[in-house]
């Protein structure tokens, strides 16, 4: 197992299609250091017939098993690398923390600021192999969004999370992770 990777995932051909242009349009030039894997469909064990946001969203939760990597940078194909990222990246895991993700007002559901999953650092560790099981069998209950129920897995249990700010995982353009939520459907690159 290698120690640091990224991750992506790519279900269904407009989402392959987008990461292709994001790739050729320089969006993830500042990982060039770090071993990537794309995970697509054919990583499921269960199909959800003809619909690729879903087949995405159980590849999430499932990141933990699926991840060859034992310290884990997860990017929505959404997600722009804004600059270039070193060994600091790490630093909230090298700090004792197990996962680290962004929590901000800007992505609510309903009146609750929730964690956004856009991108996801976390390390092989059985607490968060627990926490990633218990993510997904939740959200295979419910089959929405995933962000609400991560949240209240999260609150269950007192974990060792480190939350990223404004600065590093945003709407904003001068965020280290920009994520322009929207773009795979507008098809904006």
């Amino acid at each position: 197992m290698q120690k640091t990777g990224v991750v992506f995932i790519t279900t269904g051909g407009a989402a392959r299609e987008f990461f292709a242009r994001q790739v050729e349009a320089g969006s993830y030039r500042f990982l060039d250091k770090f071993p990537t894997t794309v995970l697509d469909e054919r990583a499921l064990t269960e199909q959800y017939e003809g619909c690729a946001i879903k087949q995405s969203k159980s590849l999430k939760t499932r990141l933990h098993s699926l991840s060859p990597y034992d310290y884990t940078l997860y990017l929505d194909i959404d997600v722009k690398v804004t600059r270039p990222l070193g060994e600091e990246l790490l630093t909230p895991l090298e700090r004792g923390y197990d996962f680290c993700l962004a929590y901000a007002k800007e992505y609510c559901y309903g009146d609750e600021a929730t964690p956004q999953t856009g991108a996801l650092l976390f390390r092989k560790c059985v607490e968060n192999e627990q926490m990633f099981i218990e993510w997904h069998t939740e959200w295979a209950k419910r089959r929405g969004l995933d962000e609400p129920v991560l949240q209240q897995v999260i609150a269950r249990k007192p974990r060792k999370i480190a939350w990223w700010n404004h600065k590093v995982h945003s709407r904003e353009s001068s965020a280290l992770f920009y994520h322009r939520q929207g773009a795979i459907r507008t098809g904006q690159v």
